[in-house]
C-alpha cells in the first residue's frame, strides 16, 4: 500500500486503544454561554483561506513547517501562535475571548487548533465569571469545566462555517508530563465529540511508538535525527516536519462529522522513519 493509499485510510481504520464514542450531535451554539461569533458572510475568494492557531507548536517550528505546506497545497494561510497559552489561564490569554473576533474577521473556510500542552495547571476563571479556580488536583471538577471551555471555543470556531481540525498534544518524555497529557486528551477527544463540529486529531499516537514511548530521533541516511529538544517536549525541526507530514493528508481528506482520527501505531511508526528520510534538510 502506498504511503498516501495509507493516511487516506486513516480515516477509517480504527485503534484498540480507542473507544468510540456515541453518534455526534450538533452543539446549540444559541444556548452555550458566552462570546459568540456573528456568521461571516460567504467570503470569495480564489484560494480557501486556513486559520492555524494554538500554542508553542504552532507558534515555533510545527506551525512553520505548516504554513507554507498548506499555501503550496493552494491555500491562503493565517497563522497565530502563543507560547504558554492554552485553555487553563485566560488570565494569561483568552483563546475564548479572542476567537470570536478573529473568526468574523478572518472568515476562514479550514480552522487548525493544537493546544493542551499547558494545560496541566488550574483553571484560572473565564473573562467575566465569579466562579472560583479549580486546581488540578480537583480533577472531576476540572475535567468537567475543561470540556465545557473546549465545547465552547469549538462552537466559537465553526460557527463561520469552517471545517475545524483540533490537534491534541503530542508525547513526550517527562513520565508526569505524559500522565497529565492522558487526562487532558481525553478530555479533549470527549467534548470535541460530543459538538460533532470538529475532528479530533491524535497526535499523541503519531508522535508514539507501538510500545507508548515518544518517537524521540528518526534516522536519515544512516544517522539519527533528533525530533525532540533536550526536554524532551518540544519538536525540533525535523520532528515538526515528520508530524506534518503526518498531518497534512488528514486535514485536507477527513471530515467532520467523523468523531476522531483513528491510526494504526505500527504504521505510524515506519511512516515516521520514511518522513525523516525523504524530507528532513
Amino acid at each position: 500500500m502506498s504511503r498516501m493509499t495509507r493516511f487516506v485510510s486513516i480515516c477509517l481504520v480504527s485503534l484498540s486503544a480507542v473507544v468510540v464514542g456515541s453518534p455526534a450531535r450538533a452543539l446549540d451554539i444559541a444556548a452555550a454561554p458566552g462570546p459568540k461569533a456573528p456568521v461571516a458572510a460567504p467570503v470569495k475568494r480564489k484560494k480557501p483561506f486556513m486559520f492555524i492557531m494554538g500554542d508553542s507548536n504552532i507558534w515555533g517550528h510545527l506551525g512553520r513547517q505548516m504554513q507554507p505546506s498548506f499555501e503550496k497545497l493552494g491555500y491562503r494561510v493565517y497563522r497565530r501562535g502563543k507560547p504558554y497559552s492554552g485553555l487553563a489561564r485566560p488570565d494569561f490569554f483568552d483563546w475564548i475571548d479572542k476567537s470570536p473576533f478573529l473568526i468574523r474577521s478572518l472568515a476562514p473556510e479550514v480552522v487548525v487548533i493544537m493546544l493542551g500542552g499547558n494545560d496541566a495547571q488550574v483553571l484560572s476563571p473565564l473573562r467575566g465569571s465569579d466562579a472560583a479556580s479549580i486546581p488540578w488536583e480537583d480533577e472531576a471538577a476540572w475535567v468537567a469545566e475543561y470540556e465545557r471551555r473546549v465545547e465552547r471555543l469549538i462552537g466559537v470556531l465553526a460557527s463561520g462555517g469552517a471545517t475545524v481540525y483540533f490537534l491534541s498534544p503530542t508525547n513526550r518524555k517527562p513520565i508526569y508530563a505524559r500522565q497529565a497529557m492522558h487526562r487532558i486528551i481525553a478530555a479533549q477527544r470527549r467534548a470535541v465529540e460530543r459538538t460533532g463540529l470538529a475532528v479530533y486529531v491524535d497526535t499523541y499516537v503519531l508522535t508514539s511508538h507501538p510500545d507508548g514511548e515518544y518517537i524521540a530521533a528518526g534516522e536519515q541516511n544512516g544517522r539519527s535525527i533528533p525530533y525532540r529538544y533536550l526536554d524532551g517536549i518540544h519538536l525540533t525541526p525535523q520532528g515538526s516536519i515528520a508530524l506534518r507530514e503526518r498531518l497534512l493528508p488528514i486535514i485536507t481528506t477527513c471530515q467532520p462529522p467523523l468523531l476522531s482520527i483513528l491510526v494504526e501505531v505500527e504504521d505510524v511508526e515506519r511512516s515516521q522513519v520514511d518522513a525523516a528520510t525523504d524530507h528532513a534538510p
